[in-house]
């Protein structure tokens, strides 16, 4: 098995494993290793904000030309949407995979595809690497939190990554989240050509925004003609001839309702993604306090997914207990710097951009 010493290992090669790799090589003539089992550049570049916003693009496009051109003088009839051709011009604006290493080893760094998994706090395993580092650096990214929704396992739902490689557009789409990931997608999806409707158990949409902001974006969707549902959850998926059906439920009591659709979008929120690192494990063999507390963000965090979650009161009184240890402002700025160090001295926080190494639990 090969064996390498380095001064930083980056589990992760996103832009906070980036940053963090640059300020140690930089400022101190780190030697640094990056690991990366899917995509080289993290979310952003690959399935978040570079093609999420090529989307918007190409939906508002066709928004403009059904709503704007016949009052300015342009005859055309009303625009349809491809999916396949977008999808193929998003995949176009991406940066290919080989030019990420490429430039990484062009900074000095070294590379291994794969899974990193703790052998002890200052060594990792990657495929037939075994490699050494006096810090590790864990910026492993987020995986979607999927909501305890009965039928849900028996249903091909899509998320913010899924959804993108969809090549045929879904006559009704039903979205579980009004946050930023359900709203862009639900508004990209609408003027594309889909039915869509959007639920979400908060009294209002974008809850960590500005109040009279989410108001205005709220009648603006309502005017594209994006059915918004707050204050209720969804209870229950099950499949129904020529499609598939969800009970809405309200929070508070009171009439159900059912919603038919063809593609379900889980926009619930996100989960960071610990679990094939053995992290966990490390943690909870570890005596120190502050890995207890990370051990118990990480699993208190992880309710959100769970089938024995408490779907009104399980993810609120998660953040309520997140945000009185971290002392924080609001949800959505939410890092633990005050617990980095997990694994005694394995896992120091090497540059302040690197937050997503100290964000175990990120909001949406």
């Amino acid at each position: 098995m090969k064996s390498e010493h380095y001064d930083l290992i980056a589990i992760g090669a996103g832009s906070a494993a980036r940053d963090g790799a640059n300020k140690a090589a930089k400022d101190y003539g780190a030697k640094v290793a990056l690991i990366e089992a899917e995509h080289w550049g993290g979310s952003c570049p690959n399935v978040a904000c570079v093609p999420t916003k090529a989307y918007l693009v190409a939906a508002g496009l066709a928004h403009s030309i059904n709503t704007l051109a016949n009052e300015r003088g342009i005859e055309v009839g009303p625009a349809t949407t491809n999916l396949a051709k977008v999808k193929a011009w998003k995949d176009s604006l991406k940066k290919p995979q080989q030019k990420w290493v490429e430039s990484l080893h062009a900074a000095g760094f070294d590379t291994y595809e794969g899974t990193a998994s703790f052998v002890d706090p200052h060594t990792v395993r990657v495929g037939d690497a075994e490699l050494n580092a006096d810090k590790i650096l864990i910026a492993t990214g987020s995986r979607t939190a999927v909501p305890p929704i009965e039928g849900i396992e028996e249903i091909d739902w899509v998320d913010h990554v899924s959804a993108l490689e969809i090549e045929e557009l879904p006559e009704r789409l039903l979205v579980c989240g009004a946050g930023p990931v359900g709203l862009e997608f639900g508004q990209a999806f609408s003027r594309f050509g889909s039915n869509v409707t959007i639920v979400d158990a908060v009294d209002e949409i974008a809850p960590h925004t500005d109040h009279h902001a989410a108001m205005e974006l709220r009648e603006a969707l309502t005017d594209e003609g994006i059915p918004i549902i707050l204050g209720s959850f969804v209870t229950k998926l099950a499949a129904r001839e020529g499609g598939n059906v969800a009970t809405i439920t309200p929070r508070e009591g009171g009439m159900e309702q059912e919603v038919e659709f063809d593609c379900f979008l889980v926009a619930s929120g996100l989960l960071k993604f610990l679990e094939s690192s053995g992290l966990l494990r490390l943690l909870s063999r570890s005596g120190s306090d502050s890995a207890r507390a990370m051990l118990g963000l990480c699993k208190d965090r992880n309710r959100f997914a769970s089938p024995s979650a408490t779907r009104k009161s399980g993810f609120w009184s998660c953040w309520r207990k997140l945000a009185s240890w971290s002392n924080v402002r609001s949800v959505s700025s939410f890092t633990i710097a005050s617990h980095v160090s997990v694994c005694r001295s394995a896992c120091t926080l090497v540059s302040p951009t690197a937050t997503s190494f100290a964000s175990i639990c990120g909001a949406e």
